[in-house]
């Protein structure tokens, strides 16, 4: 920048620093108006990404909260089924209830994500069934223009 302000013995800028200088500042500017919108570009993107996770996390919370529920469901249920079997002094389901109690946690847990899994698999066809079986006003007008 210093060479832009330099007199000569005559008074008069030299121009062609004067011209140096004003390409250099231009090129500046330019990449800094480039960076600015690179910024912009970069807090979109994290404001994306962030809603993104927030969902994510939303998501994995659900499903913690149904694999608990169908775990309490399950406890629930051998509870039941011992309280019957105590009534009515019945062994078959005496040795069921026995068994369903030594079922390790990990291979219930398999089992319950496994189900959810397939639940989420049947939702997700029945819901693009849906959709094609009533597609949206919005991509029925787009066919029709094009």
């Amino acid at each position: 920048m210093r060479y832009a302000f330099t007199i000569n013995a005559h008074g008069a800028i030299h121009h062609r620093r004067n011209n140096d200088v004003k390409s250099i500042l231009y090129w500046f500017f330019q990449k800094k108006m480039f960076v600015e919108e690179f910024k912009k570009l970069l807090k979109i993107a994290r404001a994306r990404l962030l809603k993104i996770n927030r969902r994510f996390v939303d998501r994995q919370a659900i499903k913690e909260g149904k694999h608990q529920n169908i775990d309490t469901y399950w406890e629930r249920t051998v509870d039941k089924l011992r309280g019957d079997m105590l009534s009515n002094n019945d062994q078959a389901m005496a040795d069921f209830v026995t068994n369903a109690r030594d079922i390790k946690d990990e291979v219930k847990a398999a089992c319950i994500n496994r189900y959810l899994q397939r639940c989420e698999l049947k939702h997700a066809l029945a819901f693009f069934q849906w959709r094609y079986r009533y597609p949206s006003r919005h991509e029925f007008a787009q066919q029709s223009n094009d």
